[in-house]
């Protein structure tokens, strides 16, 4: 693309524009939180003790409703249309356990439409990963429920595999993190390959020079050259816009 071309000064405003127009997006998106669920973010309502969270994901609506019933039991009720309706009720703090690493935690029993589907204990304040470390009723780290408790579903498609971790019923049960979308870092690294791209857009005589006249004499653009250098901007262009997209898409 030569310089001085229509072309080029069109391409040098939509860079321009695509990285104010991310910024302003990133902006008004990360006005509007939730809660983190397999993708989405559900509203969130309520308290953290009786609070209800609902929103849409791969296309199914999504509602978990929390309340306390006493000081040691709070309920949980999960539902995802076409795919599970539960009712969890977790019971702490119980009688405590003294853990195969020498610690004293809290009792915890966990049922699922009535049937215990957990008894052992934990500490709400200690994660590994993001995940709470559960033990069994003997003490031992139970890495068997540190993923998942609940069956299949039998379904195709996103949801096929689906089950409910007792990591999730816990995160809800004691207070999810409140997220919001949108992540500044992307659209950083959408400016930097935005500019990359106006570079070689706005200069390329003078990138070739830079490029080659170490090693040879008045050295001049081919062709090829040019349709090379277009190429690469284009590329460039497009990687960008796709790190500002993710940008906007993105719950850290």
């Amino acid at each position: 693309m030569r310089q001085g071309s229509k072309a080029r000064k069109i391409w040098l405003i939509v860079l321009a524009v695509m990285a104010v127009l991310f910024m302003a997006l990133s902006q008004v998106i990360s006005r509007y939180t939730g809660v983190q669920f397999h993708g989405a973010l559900l509203k969130v309502q309520g308290t953290v003790e009786n609070g209800a969270y609902f929103g849409k994901a791969h296309g199914e609506d999504v509602s978990i409703v929390v309340s306390r019933h006493s000081e040691t039991e709070v309920g949980m009720e999960l539902y995802i249309s076409n795919v599970a309706h539960e009712n969890w009720l977790v019971e702490y703090p119980l009688e405590p356990i003294m853990t195969e690493h020498d610690r004293e935690v809290a009792g915890l029993r966990v049922s699922r439409n009535g049937e215990v589907v957990f008894e052992g204990g934990y500490d709400p304040n200690y994660r590994v990963d993001g995940h709470y470390m559960l033990y069994n009723a003997a003490g031992e780290w139970d890495t068997g429920n540190f993923l998942s408790v609940s069956v299949k579903t039998g379904r195709s498609g996103y949801w096929g595999d689906y089950e409910t971790s007792l990591n999730t019923v816990l995160k809800f049960v004691n207070g999810p993190e409140i997220k919001a979308r949108g992540d500044l870092s992307l659209w950083f690294y959408g400016l930097v390959l935005s500019a990359l791209a106006a570079a070689l857009v706005a200069f390329p005589d003078a990138l070739f020079q830079i490029k080659h006249h170490w090693y040879v004499k008045d050295p001049e653009p081919t062709d090829f050259y040019y349709v090379e250098n277009c190429i690469a901007a284009g590329i460039m262009t497009i990687a960008a816009l796709a790190a500002y997209i993710a940008g906007v898409c993105t719950v850290p």
